[in-house]
């Protein structure tokens, strides 16, 4: 069996407090892979955007993790 590779996220909702979770591709294709991890990171670890916390990991099929990255959001304290 060939290996493929899998982009998955999670990301929290600040305003609604609801959690997402999916496995956005998987492919045989590692290139493909990568814009994909890449992508989705930019798209969703924005100041702008309507999430506080993102995770998005790049994993092949056998479970290996091969990379991932997370972003959350400082709010900082009102002295």
């Amino acid at each position: 069996m060939e290996t493929l590779y899998l982009v998955t996220y999670v990301r929290h909702n600040k305003k609604t407090g609801g959690v997402a979770y999916k496995t956005e591709i998987a492919t045989p294709d590692l290139a493909e892979a990568r814009n994909k991890y890449h992508a989705l990171f930019a798209e969703y670890a924005k100041k702008e955007s309507d999430f506080d916390f993102v995770s998005v990991i790049l994993t092949d099929s056998f479970g290996n993790r091969l990379d991932g990255e997370y972003w959350e959001e400082n709010v900082e304290a009102e002295v």
